[in-house]
């Protein structure tokens, strides 16, 4: 446990944990929900540009789960259109049940 806490601790401290990015290259915004949190993550060559969460609102309680998906992906979406203006990237999402969204008609 403690050889695990010091590996942790090293590379907390020794290497860079975000990296700016770069217009050239494509982004990739991961995103989550759970119970109580909706959680977003935008990253390029899999080194974490920026990550966000927040608490889901009172509203949100409600949503169902293809809905929350929804708005986890409108909320990284938002909070990084700077990054993703004029720039190509794929959002991710965990579950399938956006799927079901696309294909309604």
């Amino acid at each position: 446990c403690e050889s695990n806490f010091q590996g942790l601790k090293e590379k907390l401290t020794s290497a860079p944990i975000s990296i700016l990015s770069d217009p050239n290259r494509p982004l990739v915004v991961y995103c989550n929900v759970s119970k109580l949190s909706l959680w977003g993550m935008l990253m390029q060559d899999r080194k974490v540009v920026a990550n966000d969460s927040r608490k889901r609102k009172t509203c949100e309680r409600n949503y169902p789960t293809h809905e929350l998906e929804l708005a986890i992906v409108v909320f990284g979406l938002k909070l990084w259109r700077h990054y993703l203006y004029c720039s190509r990237f794929k959002a991710f999402s965990e579950r399938k049940s956006l799927k079901y969204l696309f294909d309604k008609k």
